[in-house]
C-alpha cells in the first residue's frame, strides 16, 4: 500500500515537469513573434513611416494647390465676364443717349418745335415710338385717332413733316369710325392714328408751358 502511494506521486511529480519543460519552450516562440511584430509595425518616429507620412502630406498640399488655382482661373473668368458686360451696357447706354426724348434740337426726338407750326420727330423716333398715320379724308377718322386734352377733343394732323394737334368736333359715330368737323383739315393731310398718347408727351416736352396744363 505504501509503495502504490509513492508510486502514483512519483508519476504526478513527472507529468508536472513535463508540462512546465512544455511551457518553457513555447515561451521563447512567443517573445520572438511579440519582437518580431514590434520591429514590423512603422512609426512615423521611423525613416519609412516619417517618409510616407511626408509622401501624403505633400499629395494633400498638391491637391489644395491645383485646387486654389482652378478657384483663381474661374475668378478671373468670372472678372472678365463682368467686366464685358459692364462695357456693352455702358456702350448700350451711350448709344440710348445719342437721340434723347427730353429737349428740342439735334440729336433730340422733337427736333423743332413752333407754336403755329407744331413739332417735327426725327424719323429715328417716330419708328421708336410706333407712330403710324393714314390719310384724312371726308371728315372721317378712327376713334383711334382721338386726343382727349384739356375741355378738348382733337387729333393730330402731319403736314409738311410737322405733326399738329387741332381741335375738332364730332358728328356721329358709326362703329369705330367717326365723323368729324375740322377747320384746319385737308384732304392731303394725315392724321396720327397710333400713339398718340406719346405723341402728347412730345409735345408737351417740347412745349415745357404746356406741360403743366396736363392733358
Amino acid at each position: 500500500m505504501k509503495l502504490r502511494y509513492w508510486i502514483i506521486l512519483f508519476a504526478l511529480l513527472l507529468g508536472g515537469l513535463g508540462l512546465l519543460m512544455r511551457f518553457q519552450a513555447k515561451a521563447p516562440s512567443l517573445s520572438m513573434d511579440s519582437e518580431k511584430h514590434t520591429e514590423e509595425k512603422p512609426s512615423h518616429d521611423s525613416p519609412s513611416g516619417k517618409q510616407a507620412h511626408d509622401d501624403h502630406k505633400h499629395g494633400q498640399d498638391e491637391e489644395k494647390d491645383d485646387h486654389k488655382d482652378d478657384h483663381d482661373d474661374h475668378k478671373d473668368d468670372h472678372g472678365k465676364e463682368e467686366g464685358g458686360h459692364k462695357e456693352d451696357g455702358h456702350d448700350e447706354h451711350e448709344e440710348s443717349e445719342e437721340e434723347s426724348v427730353g429737349g428740342v434740337g439735334k440729336g433730340n426726338a422733337v427736333t423743332a418745335a413752333d407754336e403755329n407750326d407744331g413739332i417735327r420727330l426725327s424719323p429715328k423716333a417716330i419708328e421708336t415710338m410706333g407712330i403710324k398715320t393714314a390719310p384724312y379724308s371726308k371728315g372721317q377718322i378712327p376713334t383711334s385717332a382721338l386726343v382727349r386734352y384739356q375741355d378738348n377733343i382733337g387729333v393730330y394732323r402731319l403736314r409738311n413733316d410737322w405733326f399738329k394737334l387741332l381741335p375738332i368736333k364730332i358728328k356721329g359715330q358709326q362703329g369705330n369710325n367717326l365723323t368729324i368737323l375740322a377747320a384746319d383739315l385737308e384732304p392731303n393731310d394725315q392724321i396720327v392714328i397710333e400713339r398718340t398718347g406719346l405723341m402728347r408727351a412730345a409735345e408737351l416736352d417740347a412745349f415745357s408751358g404746356e406741360a403743366s396744363h396736363g392733358h
